[in-house]
């Protein structure tokens, strides 16, 4: 999940010409864009990418005109909607990191000993294990940290695995996870969350997908989801094209009190951007579901 297995080349060939900041502007009164303040779209789009700025505009566009009366503020409304909403997501997947990097430690340390992650009999397939190894061992050679250095230096390099879970990414403790044995993940699974184990491996893979997205500054609103499919109860069907369908692993795998923040925060900031609230594509009770 997350992955491009195609074989890219970057190839030398023709190629279109870049813009310069005038063209860029023109290109959007050309598409039937209203912009009121030409300076202040120049300047924006020296900043912010013309490339990036245009994408938010796709939904609008019919052959080659704008649908309707847009303006470059509406445009904009969407773009900074969007900018919020990722800050809003890595606020809460940061907490849904934690808390399964502190669990998963936990129940792997107190059944099996501090150095189970070590074990390959305590995983599904051996060859995941090693990857998993290979990739704490460069999360653990890059850390600055202190209690890495500690570790290094006074304790032969002998690292428990709450230690290790310090300077694991998401991806890595979601894969780890993924990998545990059965009787374990759904050990996880039920106690801490109360669902079957397939739940949590799908929602921890989806949740780093997004935590990804996010940290790269990629657009979200109105995106067609082609990766991280998303795996839900028969009671809540989704589309798994949209972006609200990735809301809901975040909201299911937060606690009460996170969740009903979540939720709150997400409606404050749809109501904050009104062109993007008319136009986002969630359902009418999405509230509701993200609180089931």
């Amino acid at each position: 999940m997350g992955k491009n297995n195609k074989t890219i080349v970057l190839n030398i060939g023709k190629c279109k010409p870049s813009a310069h900041l005038c063209e860029q502007v023109n290109d959007l009164l050309n598409l039937g864009m209203q912009i009121k303040d030409y300076d202040f779209a120049l300047k924006f789009l020296f900043k912010n990418e013309y490339y990036r700025f245009r994408g938010y505009c796709y939904q609008f566009i019919k052959g080659n005109k704008l649908n309707g009366n847009i303006s470059f503020e509406d445009i904009l409304d969407i773009y900074y909607f969007d900018d919020e909403l990722r800050q809003l997501l890595l606020k809460y997947l940061r907490h849904i990191e934690l808390s399964i990097k502190s669990i998963v430690s936990y129940y792997h340390t107190i059944k099996y000993g501090p150095l189970c992650y070590l074990d390959d009999k305590l995983f599904i397939n051996k060859a995941n294990h090693t990857d998993f190894l290979d990739k704490a061992k460069k999360e653990i050679g890059r850390s600055d940290e202190v209690f890495i250095s500690h570790h290094i230096n006074n304790k032969n390099s002998v690292f428990p695995f709450w230690v290790v879970c310090e300077v694991l990414t998401f991806g890595t403790i979601s894969k780890y996870y993924n990998n545990m044995l059965n009787t374990d993940k759904t050990a996880i699974s039920k106690k801490f969350y109360g669902v079957d184990r397939k739940y949590i491996e799908n929602w921890l893979l989806v949740c780093s997908y997004i935590r990804n997205l996010c940290a790269h500054n990629a657009r979200l609103y109105n995106r067609k989801f082609i990766q991280a499919t998303v795996n839900l109860p028969k009671k809540v069907k989704p589309s798994n094209s949209n972006l609200f369908d990735r809301l809901i692993p975040i909201s299911k795998m937060l606690d009460d009190e996170n969740k009903h923040r979540f939720v709150r925060e997400i409606e404050e900031l749809i109501d904050k951007h009104i062109f993007a609230k008319n136009n986002i594509d969630f359902p009418d009770n999405w509230k509701q579901i993200l609180l089931i």
